[in-house]
Formats: structure tokens, C-alpha cells, sequence
């Protein structure tokens, strides 16, 4: 194995925590999340992955270091939320109070669980945005900001734009499916880098947990990535993500969250740098996961231990999961 120069790895489809599905009931093989990963190394052999869109990008110099079919279009999901994030920092006063709509409340997939006529800040919505993939914390904020998810899609579209972005659309705030809302690994790449060198949204998808406001009530929320916070010596994307010096893996636990094959490959990639024990968490149920049967008993048979949506529960208890 050859050690390089520090870069970051960004896989288009799985894993970085704090982004879970716009919903819940997508395909675990559809190209809906994402990931960044910071890392120490390169394998000099040729990558073993299962990933239909793949870009490996040194943010220094924006070099590209390992590619796969970077520039084809393809669904984003709630990778739209990095952008929905931006525009609302570029746009808006964090201390402002919006009141949520019906349209907003109503929403499906994954949500913070407003109610109509809510009262909660433009910080505490980004947050709820972020952490929990809030599909009803985008509409609030589109509808706050713009007025209508159109006149923001226009917005962000605009972004896009002076960003560069030339093989991405934006429809919704939110990425729920529509053929005209799409991107490309490349774009989300450049999208992200220009993301992380804003300081709050870089301290909003670093929080693991926070206590935000909802009608003047507490409300504490946690990041989608179950295992982090609660157990000692747990490693999540964002911590990842954060330290400046590549963690040593060797002894500890680390928890890879996501869905699809490639989460799988990160989890062998760490297990082979030395960890202790290696989970892959899933936010389904296992027999919903017929597809990956095979690939799932593979990496069993490498120490690789799986968390599904019904022993998370078990192992951690209800009341420690958000």
C-alpha cells in the first residue's frame, strides 16, 4: 500500500452521516446519498467498487485523482439539501422565525415532523434540515425565502449557474424524485467543496447532537448516523470530515452508515487498516434488503457486522433513537 498526500474522497451514492434519504422507500441501489470521506491513503491497485458514479477529488488543487463515469446525470436526492443549505445562509437571517405551512407539514419521506403554523427559527430549520434530512424543514425554507418552491428552484438553479454547475437542475429544495432534478458526481463535488468552506454550514453537518426550538419548546435532535454519540470509540463521516490528522483506526469501532455496495467497500477498506470492529448500519429492515443478500453474508464472512433498522433498536433502545 502506498501512502499519499491527504485527499478527500467523495463516493456519489452512500455514507457522509448527516444526509439520509429525501425517502425512505428509495432503492438501496438508486444513486440518492452521498458521502465524504477523508483518508491517508490510496490503494495502488484499481479501486474494487460497485458504485455507478465515483470521483476522487483533491480539494487543494481540485485535481482529479480517480473517476467513474463522473459527468453522467443522475438522480441527487437529498444531496439537494447542501445547496437548499447554502442558499439559506447566503440568503437569510438565522435568527428569523418562520411559520410553518400546510404545504411544509405535509410533506413526505423523511421529516423533522412539523406541524402547520409551527414557530421555529432559520437556524434551528437548517439544523433539522442537515441532521434529520428534513424534507419539510427545505419547503419551509424555500416557501420563507422565495415564496414558492418554484421561484426557489430558480434561486438555486442560479447557483448553479455562477458555481459552474453545468450538468445540474434543481426542481425541489428537498431532491424527492423528478426526471428534471438531477446532477452529476462532479458537479456535487464542486458543489460540496464550495459548501464546506462556509464555517456554519461546516458546523451544522458536524454536530452530532443539538437542542433546537419548535412553538418556544425543546426539542432534541440527533444525527442520522445511530451509533455516533452513543458508543464509546465510534467514528462518524463528520468526524472524519473534521480532523485535521487521519484517525489510527487500529483498536477502535467504527460505524459506516449508509446504504448500497459501497458502504460495504469503505467498511472493508477501514476493517483491513486495522479497526477493532466494523459496523454497517442500515435504515431498513434486513428482509427488505433482498438484493444485497449476497454481498451482505460475503462481508460477514470478513468480521463485518451489520445493524438493521429492527436491532438498532434492540441494541440501543428505543429512547436512543432520534
Amino acid at each position: 500500500m502506498k501512502f499519499l498526500k491527504k485527499f478527500l474522497i467523495l463516493f456519489f451514492i452512500v455514507l457522509f452521516s448527516t444526509y439520509s434519504f429525501a425517502d425512505d422507500n428509495l432503492l438501496v441501489d438508486d444513486l440518492d446519498t452521498f458521502q465524504i470521506f477523508e483518508t491517508a491513503n490510496l490503494l495502488t491497485e484499481e479501486p474494487k467498487t460497485n458504485s455507478k458514479n465515483i470521483i476522487v477529488l483533491d480539494r487543494k488543487t481540485l485535481s482529479i485523482l480517480y473517476e467513474k463515469s463522473p459527468y453522467q446525470k443522475v438522480p441527487m436526492a437529498s444531496t439537494t439539501k447542501i445547496m437548499t443549505c447554502i442558499i439559506a445562509l447566503e440568503n437569510a437571517n438565522l435568527n428569523d422565525i418562520i411559520t410553518v405551512s400546510k404545504n411544509a407539514a405535509s410533506v413526505q419521506g423523511s421529516t423533522l415532523g412539523l406541524s402547520t403554523n409551527m414557530k421555529i427559527s432559520m437556524q434551528d430549520l437548517l439544523y433539522g434540515l442537515m441532521l434529520r434530512s428534513g424534507n419539510d424543514c427545505a419547503i419551509a425554507i424555500a416557501e420563507y425565502i422565495s415564496g414558492s418552491l418554484e421561484n426557489f428552484a430558480t434561486l438555486m438553479n442560479q447557483k448553479a449557474q455562477d458555481l459552474k454547475l453545468l450538468n445540474t437542475n434543481f426542481v425541489t429544495p428537498h431532491g424527492l424524485d423528478d426526471s428534471n432534478h438531477f446532477t452529476t458526481a462532479y458537479d456535487l463535488a464542486m458543489l460540496t467543496d464550495y459548501a464546506l468552506k462556509n464555517s456554519k454550514f461546516r458546523e451544522i453537518v458536524s454536530t452530532k447532537i443539538c437542542t433546537i426550538s419548535l412553538n418556544n419548546s425543546p426539542r432534541t435532535i440527533s444525527n442520522t448516523n445511530e451509533l455516533l454519540g452513543n458508543l464509546e470509540g465510534v467514528y462518524g463521516g463528520n468526524e472524519l470530515l473534521e480532523n485535521k490528522n487521519y484517525p489510527d483506526f487500529k483498536g477502535k469501532i467504527i460505524a459506516v452508515s449508509g446504504g448500497g455496495n459501497v458502504a460495504m467497500d469503505t467498511a472493508r477498506t477501514v476493517a483491513r487498516l486495522g479497526a477493532k470492529k466494523v459496523f454497517v448500519i442500515y435504515r431498513r429492515a434486513e428482509e427488505q434488503m433482498p438484493a444485497e443478500r449476497k454481498e451482505i453474508e460475503d462481508a460477514k464472512k470478513e468480521g463485518i457486522e451489520f445493524l438493521f433498522q429492527n436491532n438498532i433498536v434492540k441494541i440501543l433502545g428505543k429512547d436512543k433513537v432520534e
